[in-house]
């Protein structure tokens, strides 16, 4: 069977690329993006002429040797994972499906095999009348995760949506008041709640005003140790107040595995969705690879600087690869929110 990844600005453009070059016999294994500025990637799979009368003689089909440009590939691909401190199993894994993906280029084959490996959610746009969403960021201390609910709630309201702040972290230093100098920004009030009860009476709107059905409500949390029994019965306690989506931040650029071990730690707990800060420092990605797989925790996006305006950039196999090398051409840029953003701080 070959496999072949296509990346068009439309997912229609992407499906006519592939009925040209693979036939009308071609199966979609996988698509994503094609909207809100995200480029479409599709992954379509043919079966060879020869597939069939094999599996019916009961032969093990052996690898295809690679083409001199795969031989090229390979070894490139494997040395820069290496860089990036990325786990030799999952290394492995990564070059094994990159291996026998018919990819013209190193991004393709590496978007490819993070496509097989990893579950990826880019956040999705946000029209103006959608229902709301109640976001929860979860993680440990010095993530941004206070930060990252603001550049959210500075998109929603970039949209034109009602949006809704509030922060049970009520133990840190300096932490509601940067939650309310965030909301006054906003042109909203930070709501401070102690525990799931309070969390749980204003979502439902008995406390402060009644909340609009397409308002979007951006939850911050206590820092927590995800290793420690009580911080994490104090995060599953908010989790089941009510419905929201927690997700996890984490600063990118930590050790592979220790990322890894708090990433699943976290998803065990509740965490949903995993975004990635601090991408603007990290030269090495191996702590995001390892968590996402670790985890299986579906990546949304990232964040690669402190600024507000400075827009979450949502995440997909394509970006993520070309993030990881070094020369991957037509290398993607994280977006920025318009001077409209700028406007409203």
């Amino acid at each position: 069977m070959r496999i072949k990844v296509f990346s068009a600005p439309t997912v229609a453009q992407a499906m006519e690329e592939i009925r040209h070059v693979m036939g009308a016999q071609a199966i979609i294994v996988s698509s994503r993006g094609g909207s809100n500025g995200i480029a479409a990637e599709v992954m379509a799979a043919v079966q060879e002429a020869n597939d069939d009368a094999e599996e019916r003689h009961g032969e093990t089909k052996e690898p295809l040797p690679s083409t001199d440009r795969g031989d090229a590939i390979i070894p490139f691909l494997r040395q820069t994972l290496r860089h990036h401190a990325t786990p030799e199993p999952f290394c492995d894994r990564l070059i094994e499906i990159a291996r026998h993906l018919d990819a013209p280029d190193p991004a393709l084959a590496l978007a490819g095999a993070l496509d097989a490996l990893l579950t990826f959610h880019p956040f999705p746009s946000v029209p103006p009348h959608a229902p709301g969403r109640r976001w929860m960021a979860i993680g440990p201390p010095g993530a941004g995760k206070t930060v990252t609910l603001a550049k959210l709630a500075a998109r929603s309201a970039l949209a034109g949506r009602p949006i809704a702040m509030m922060t049970t972290d009520t133990v840190r230093a300096g932490g509601t008041a940067q939650m309310e100098t965030f909301s006054r920004l906003m042109g909203c009030e930070a709501r401070l709640l102690r525990d799931g009860d309070d969390l749980r009476a204003a979502l439902d709107g008995k406390k402060d005003a009644r909340t609009l059905p397409n308002q979007d409500t951006f939850i911050d949390t206590q820092s927590i140790n995800p290793f420690d029994d009580d911080d994490a019965r104090q995060i599953e306690t908010l989790i089941a107040a009510t419905s929201v989506h927690p997700f996890l931040v984490m600063a990118a650029g930590g050790d592979a595995l220790e990322s890894a071990d708090i990433a699943a730690a976290c998803a065990r707990f509740g965490a949903k969705s995993l975004l990635f800060t601090r991408l603007d420092m990290t030269a090495r990605l191996g702590g995001v690879l390892a968590s996402a797989y670790a985890s299986a925790l579906p990546l949304i996006g990232f964040s690669d600087a402190p600024h507000i305006a400075r827009a979450l950039t949502p995440v997909t196999p394509l970006l993520l690869a070309r993030l990881i090398l070094p020369d991957a051409n037509e290398k993607e840029t994280p977006s920025r929110q318009t001077g409209a953003i700028e406007a409203i701080l």
